[in-house]
């Protein structure tokens, strides 16, 4: 793999890299069939995650990258009962999902949208732990910062504390909130691997599990504005759907008859 002019071109037949990150394949030196890849947060270099934190802030704070960002975090609370429904909640949270990397990439297109299995923090009892270099709620500048104060429950450290980040205007505090909760009851790792024994007929079992116990749980045991119609503002709201669609992929990922979106109809 060579590095020409910022663009890296390839030899052979190998996956390599572009200068987006993307994940390519070579056929006559060209570079086909190219696909962003995204990351579990808590296993990205602290340059990743790094490069992530600030490319949000910069689209969450400057124009003209705020204008959309604003308008893209308001879609959640505005249309929040008819897209955390059966036909929709997974579809509709990919394409939101979609279209916030896409606004990120405006700023660095090697920017994805990582994803976070907490299910393994629920697993090893560190859920909110905050101490190690690697979790996700580490103060410094690679991670989300922690609980909100016991007071107003603002986000005090971190990048995302109230001193550093402000929310979008539309809203009516202009802090972070988190309200972490004293021993959630959170699924484990070993209740999401029971889900991927379901056969391919008990579809609605498995949205059903994801979406009012998987996905809801997280949400309110972080609290804050987690915990809201509004959770679209909180940084870690991508990070946990992130997760969500990488389990609806794996669903899919089992064969063309799990992919179908028929299956809403049976």
């Amino acid at each position: 793999m060579l590095l020409i002019g910022g663009r890296r071109d390839c030899i052979g037949s190998t996956s390599v890299y572009d200068e987006c990150n993307r994940r390519c394949t070579c056929k006559n030196g060209e570079m086909i069939e190219c696909y962003r890849i995204r990351k579990d947060f808590t296993s990205m270099t602290i340059k990743e995650r790094i490069r992530y934190i600030n490319t949000l802030k910069i689209v969450s704070s400057q124009q003209p990258f705020k204008e959309d960002y604003d308008k893209l975090t308001k879609i959640h609370p505005d249309y929040f009962w008819e897209i955390h429904v059966l036909k929709f909640f997974f579809p509709w949270h990919r394409w939101y999902i979609l279209q916030f990397e896409n606004l990120l990439r405006k700023i660095d297109c090697r920017v994805t949208v990582p994803y976070w299995d907490w299910t393994r923090a629920v697993s090893g009892n560190v859920i909110f732990r905050q101490s190690h270099f690697r979790d996700i709620w580490h103060p410094g500048p690679h991670g989300l910062g922690g609980n909100g104060t016991t007071t107003d429950h603002c986000v005090e450290k971190g990048p995302f504390s109230r001193r550093k980040w402000k929310m979008s205007p539309w809203l009516s505090y202009n802090c972070l909130r988190r309200n972490f909760r004293t021993n959630p009851q959170l699924t484990d790792s070993s209740y999401v691997n029971a889900l991927f024994q379901l056969s391919q007929k008990k579809f609605k079992c498995f949205e059903y599990a994801v979406r009012l116990y998987i996905h809801n749980d997280l949400h309110n045991a972080i609290g804050g504005t987690m915990s809201v119609k509004e959770s679209g503002s909180a940084p870690e709201f991508w990070f946990h759907h992130g997760y969500l669609d990488k389990l609806w992929a794996k669903w899919q990922n089992r064969g063309p008859r799990f992919a179908s979106l028929l299956i809403y109809n049976t």
